[in-house]
């Protein structure tokens, strides 16, 4: 009784800290802080830097600035959308290009109309210089396969360290986390590279080198 006691008290434990950022969705200081964190981010900023979340946290305010920016565009609040779009762009969300596609194409109003001609010929130049690299696929394809890689990364290293600490606080004598190397998350992906170039370093800085990054500058927090 004890051990299934003890079973489910760690599987809740865990479920609550992998579910903190949703939960915390729906408080003011999420929001707050979002609003701060698209600040900056615009028409100008799009296609330029990309960079993959580092931690839940950022994953989900990645992912929630695509939400927010989709339903102020259903709302009709037009370029108020654009920094979220924008900021979920950066962190290669693959959703925020189909809709920033659409945007481009005039789907949605408030959105002026020169506006969406420089999405449109931006988005377009991008897809353009992205064929001369890879002539596999699609960005849309990429990002996703990139995103989806980093988040059972960033899931699986969460449970890790939740065993790890539960492991000290019971036994104190638990090890370190080992880091993961670039292996461990990309495999053999330079056999094929999504691209001509690529970047080395940790899990976390892995992205290819994509069109408009040709000297491998990345935005750091």
């Amino acid at each position: 009784m004890k051990v299934t006691t003890i079973k489910f008290s760690i599987s809740l434990g865990l479920l609550t800290i992998l579910n903190l950022p949703t939960l915390a969705s729906e408080n003011q200081d999420w929001q707050i802080e979002l609003q701060q964190r698209v600040h900056g981010f615009g028409v100008d900023t799009l296609f330029r830097e990309h960079q993959l979340p580092k931690t839940i946290r950022e994953s989900s305010y990645a992912k929630e600035a695509y939400n927010k920016g989709r339903r102020m565009l259903m709302d009709k609040e037009g370029i108020k959308a654009l920094p979220y779009l924008a900021y979920a762009e950066h962190y290669m969300v693959a959703e925020s290009l189909t809709a920033l596609e659409r945007v481009g194409a005039g789907f949605y109003e408030k959105i002026p109309e020169n506006i969406q001609t420089q999405i449109k010929q931006a988005l377009s130049s991008y897809n353009s210089e992205f064929s001369r690299y890879n002539n596999q696929g699609s960005i849309f394809k990429m990002y996703l396969n990139y995103w989806n890689k980093n988040e059972e990364l960033l899931i699986n290293s969460q449970k890790s360290s939740f065993f790890g600490s539960l492991g000290k606080l019971i036994f104190g004598d638990a090890q370190g986390e080992k880091s993961n190397s670039s292996k461990a998350f990309f495999g053999d992906l330079h056999k094929n590279p999504p691209l001509r170039f690529s970047r080395e370093g940790t899990a976390e800085d892995l992205i290819p080198l994509l069109p408009g990054e040709r000297d491998g500058k990345i935005k750091k927090e």
